[in-house]
């Protein structure tokens, strides 16, 4: 908190009346326009102290990208499925091991650094970023815990797809007289690559509020996701949230559309490319930075992208408790006896 009154006076009103517009029932329109003007209120803070845990997450996309899938496409034995399965085996637990548990930690701590940034400023408080990196640090094992959770829930239909291929390569290599049973299997696979992409939104959508309540409510994971579907789910005088939650997904992905070949284009102008080709003097070093500058743009969207996802759901956890749970008359009644003598313009 601010050491000077006049400031500290400021800010306290300010964050009070956030607290009364944000703490109502809203349309999906109006929690995503709450959301993404709470973000740029809270912009600066947000990206400074989420710039190393993007960092994070960029280095194990980087390593999956560079790294473990290039190894997919080579063999050491063209003429043994065995081998090659026994490959593919290799790199996916490298990829479990290793790749994946820095992505995990990165987005992990990017989630929980924003959630309570977000929180503070929605219940009238002024945010406290060194509470919110404790808070976010000191949760850590429960949020990558639950990024496992949501991650093999999410991705379980591109796991189950790429097992029944792999068995399908397996089946045909035993011999003549299965190629019929190959064949099926391989289109199940190939089928379920198509619908794992709805199972990846359903899940996302019914479990959206789970980082929220995790860090704001101190569950676990899966009761943290039962709660998160109860909270979404319609009720007999209210929708369901399931609405702002594609809404959402739409915003994100023109956001997207829109930020990716603006960094590109801009990295183009510059033409830092060719400064990394002069400036590097090991030609190893300088192929690995190039590789690094291609798919910087992946770390800008990162570093943007996940925050405002984590803005959104904030608030829409607090007005789904609004809307089931009366959250709004409990917060504020809190904040009339605690502002009582805070609120005073203290010289």
């Amino acid at each position: 908190m601010s050491a000077d009154p006049l400031e500290r006076y400021l800010l306290l009103r300010r964050s009070t009346s956030e607290a009364r517009l944000n703490l109502r029932k809203m349309a999906s329109g109006e929690i995503i326009d709450s959301a993404l003007r709470v973000y740029q209120t809270l912009g600066r803070p947000i990206l400074r102290l989420t710039a190393l845990p993007a960092t994070f997450t960029f280095a194990g996309f980087a390593f999956l990208f560079f790294i473990l899938l290039p190894m997919l496409t080579v063999t050491r034995d063209a003429g043994s499925i065995n081998t090659q399965v026994l490959e593919v085996l290799v790199t996916l637990a490298i990829s479990v091991g290793v790749a994946l548990p820095i992505i995990m930690v990165g987005f992990s701590l990017t989630t929980g650094i924003v959630v309570r940034l977000v929180a503070d400023y929605v219940n009238g408080s002024i945010p406290d970023e060194k509470g919110a990196v404790r808070a976010a640090l000191h949760s850590l094992r429960r949020m990558v815990g639950l990024t496992i959770y949501e991650a093999l829930m999410a991705f379980s239909g591109v796991i189950v797809s790429g097992v029944l291929l792999v068995l399908s390569a397996w089946i045909d290599s035993a011999g003549s007289g299965n190629e019929a049973l190959s064949g099926f299997i391989a289109g199940i696979g190939i089928l379920g690559y198509m619908v794992a992409f709805f199972i990846f939104l359903f899940v996302m959508g019914r479990h959206a509020l789970t980082p929220a309540i995790v860090m704001l409510e101190g569950i676990k994971a899966f009761p943290a996701a039962k709660r998160s579907v109860r909270l979404m789910k319609a009720t007999l005088n209210h929708p369901s949230a399931m609405g702002t939650i594609v809404s959402l997904f739409c915003i994100l992905g023109f956001i997207a559309l829109i930020l990716w070949p603006a960094i590109f284009m801009t990295l183009s102008i510059l033409d830092i490319e060719s400064g990394l080709k002069v400036a590097s003097p090991i030609p190893i070093l300088g192929e690995a930075l190039l590789k690094l500058f291609a798919i910087s743009p992946l770390y800008v969207f990162l570093w943007v992208i996940v925050p405002i996802w984590s803005t959104c759901i904030t608030i829409l956890y607090f007005e789904r408790r609004t809307r089931l749970e009366g959250y709004d008359i409990e917060t504020l009644a809190r904040s009339m006896v605690r502002n009582r003598k805070e609120i005073r313009f203290e010289l």
